[in-house]
């Protein structure tokens, strides 16, 4: 992330103020009341990065220079093809299946810096949707998914 810091502060303090103030944010982040379950896109993952990083950056909830509008459609797919796969799990014989394809979100580079920590409250917002839709096989894939956030730095 471009470091244009809302706070003038010097990069060292800046680390530690990031690192207080986005592990609270992640702490007190609850789907329901911060986003209201909103569709879980592109634009979702960018109010996320907002959230976490916009009392401290001016580009906050920015894309990446290297993703184009072009790319959105790609994107927003792969999340979809999880949530969707989710929603048939009970037909899925393999949960591996599923787990490549949350692969292949943590591999986007979405934005320029704070892509983990973006993804990890995703990942809980798709954990609570899980226990909210009464998914079938909800412990095997909370338990894929908590594998994943902790993981994730």
């Amino acid at each position: 992330m471009e470091k244009n810091n809302k706070l003038g502060l010097n990069f060292d303090d800046l680390q530690r103020m990031e690192e207080t103030i986005v592990d609270f944010k992640i702490q007190a982040f609850h789907p329901y009341i911060t986003f209201n379950l909103e569709s879980l896109d592109i634009e979702y993952l960018k109010r996320l990065h907002a959230y976490l990083f916009g009392d401290l950056y001016e580009d906050a909830g920015t894309l990446s220079p290297y993703i184009k509008e072009s790319d959105y459609p790609v994107i927003n797919d792969k999340i979809k093809k999880v949530e969707d796969m989710i929603q048939y799990i009970e037909y899925v014989d393999d949960i591996e299946v599923i787990k490549d394809e949350i692969e292949d979100i943590i591999d986007m580079q979405i934005f320029h810096d704070g892509n983990n920590r973006t993804r990890k409250l995703f990942f809980k917002t798709m954990i609570e949707g899980f226990r909210h839709h009464n998914i079938k096989k909800y412990d095997e894939l909370t338990e894929l998914l908590s594998k994943k956030v902790r993981g994730l730095k």
